[in-house]
Order: structure tokens, then sequence, then C-alpha cells
């Protein structure tokens, strides 16, 4: 790996940890119903981007809690294999 691929790959990872900080600071303001900025903490994030990663991450978890549901049946596909 050459010093410059070293180099991004650990700056993306710290830009990736931030930016999970961050939104959770921002998680815990919203509930406590306060505003977050989050340069006070020394963050570059903007407000957008925060907002953007919590959506997507709760996407996501939403995503994933519907594919380890089991399938659901359709009645009305059942229905139609039995007669045929």
């Amino acid at each position: 790996m050459t010093e410059l691929t070293r180099l991004q790959t650990e700056r993306k990872a710290e830009h990736a940890i931030q930016l999970e900080e961050a939104a959770l600071l921002a998680q815990l303001a919203e509930s406590k119903g306060q505003t977050y900025d989050s340069k006070q903490d020394g963050f570059v994030f903007s407000t957008q981007e925060i907002a953007r990663y919590i959506d997507r991450q709760r996407r996501l978890r939403e995503a994933k809690r519907l594919a380890a549901q089991p399938t659901r049946c359709n009645p009305k596909e059942d229905a139609l294999k039995k007669v045929a």
C-alpha cells in the first residue's frame, strides 16, 4: 500500500468516526429539545450533512429489520395457486 493510499484510508476512517460521533450528539440534543451546533464540538460537518447521515442510518436499520422478517404470505396469491 502506498503512503498516499494509507493516509487516505486513515483520513476516511477518521471522517466516518467523527460523523458518527456528531450524529450521536445531534440525536442527543434533539431528544432534549435542543439544537446542536457541531462546530462547538470541533466538527466540520454541516447540519444538513449530519441530518442526511442520521436519516440514512435510520432507513438502513429499518431496511435491515424488514429484510430479517420472515416472508409474508399473500392470501390472494395462495388462493390462486390452490385453484390452478
